[in-house]
């Protein structure tokens, strides 16, 4: 930091930025909670995120419960992960669902989307096989559709 003259002003400096409560600093983090998204993150680093925000928000002085966590959590998920959120908020109020146990059902569920995904490659190979059978050629002309 330019123009600091001794380590006491950088960490003051540096409190200020990262740990201030104002109420508008406060609300900010919060909202970026309820803002994120998965999108292209893997599960662990949405999850990751979600929890250094969380802690950002007890570091402030307003921690955020897990029964919030969760609905932040679930909310972000992308549409392939509706059907796992509501079956979650469903039993949620049943017996409560900590945070470890949210983790690894998403990790769960994300390895199974991740498994049963077709690849790019398996849709071409469908489709030019489609096109192959629909279309036949005469073997001896490339030219000439074949036929019968």
């Amino acid at each position: 930091m330019v123009g600091i003259k001794s380590s006491k002003e950088v960490w003051d400096i540096l409190e200020h930025r990262y740990v201030s409560s104002t109420p508008m600093h406060v609300t900010s983090i919060h909202k970026k909670l309820q803002c994120m998204k998965k999108r292209s993150l893997t599960m662990h680093d949405y999850l990751q995120q979600v929890k250094s925000i969380s802690y950002q928000l007890a570091g402030c002085g307003a921690p955020v419960s897990d029964d919030e966590l969760h609905i932040y959590i679930l909310d972000g998920l992308p549409s392939s992960y509706r059907p796992f959120a509501s079956t979650i908020r469903g039993r949620a109020r049943i017996a409560a669902v900590t945070l470890e146990e949210l983790h690894d059902l998403l990790i769960c569920k994300e390895m199974s989307l991740v498994e049963d995904a077709p690849t790019e490659n398996s849709h071409a190979l469908v489709a030019a096989k489609t096109r192959q059978q629909e279309h036949p050629r005469h073997p001896n002309s490339s030219n000439h559709q074949y036929t019968p």
